[in-house]
């Protein structure tokens, strides 16, 4: 695992605060985007929005752990990666 040291951790938090929030917007705007296509189109639709989300948070935790993080420091930025697109709009 790499790391280097307190101060690189401690930056690296705060870094990400901000970020945590919109990827916690882009997962609620995934599940109501995968329930609504599946309420009201057919719902193969809403469960391939959901999946092709879960297959890009999944691969993304499978290069992280690969790659030798944790598993708490791989799940989070998986999670980041998957969910951060919100910034775009």
């Amino acid at each position: 695992m790499r790391s280097d040291g307190p101060a690189a951790d401690s930056a690296a938090t705060k870094g990400t605060r901000g970020d945590r929030i919109i990827a916690h917007c882009g997962f609620v705007v995934v599940v109501m985007v995968s329930a609504a296509l599946a309420r009201f189109t057919a719902h193969l639709a809403g469960l391939i929005t959901a999946g092709s989300f879960g297959a890009l948070f999944v691969g993304t935790l499978a290069v992280m752990r690969a790659r030798g993080l944790s598993l708490r420091s791989a799940t989070r930025r998986a999670y980041l990666f998957t969910f951060t697109y919100t910034n775009w709009f």
